[in-house]
């Protein structure tokens, strides 16, 4: 099992993920965006890239972990829906899962996601270096709602 990083704390992972065929899946399972809208009372809900994140905001409050599935570090749509999720309101883990870098780390915390299961080679020290490399930003975010730098006139 991989390590997971959870608030800036090297955690241990009690998730395990969503088996297709159990429907809805066992305690203790992420489910599936189909298990999910089987039974919107489990707590916890997996998003693939092509998923519809929408899907989820009237139920934000009754949820504790919804992890996102980077298929390809190059699938940027993963950062999108984090910062939706965290828009609409989300106040819960928000789990990046699948394969992103090390370098993608810093952004993904921008975007909302303050969870990390991390990616084979990757060393949860080298995890929680990355979060903290980059302290100055010049753009507003997730985790800075306003800018650095304001704009004259």
């Amino acid at each position: 099992m991989q390590p997971v990083i959870i608030d800036g704390q090297v955690a241990k992972d009690f998730w395990l993920s969503a088996i297709e065929e159990q429907s809805p899946p066992e305690t203790g399972r992420i489910a599936t965006l189909a298990q999910w809208q089987l039974d919107t009372c489990l707590p916890a809900v997996i998003l693939q890239t092509d998923d519809n994140p929408e899907t989820l905001f009237d139920h934000l409050e009754q949820l504790a972990l919804i992890a996102v599935h980077f298929p390809d570090m190059n699938d940027g749509r993963g950062f999108s829906m984090g910062r939706a999720l965290r828009e609409a309101g989300f106040k819960g883990e928000l789990r990046a899962t699948g394969r992103y870098i090390r370098d993608q780390l810093q952004y993904l915390k921008r975007c909302g996601f303050n969870a990390f299961s991390l990616p084979r080679g990757t060393t949860p020290a080298a995890a929680l270096e990355s979060l903290n490399e980059i302290n100055i930003h010049y753009q507003a975010a997730h985790d800075l709602t306003e800018p650095l730098f304001k704009p004259l006139g």
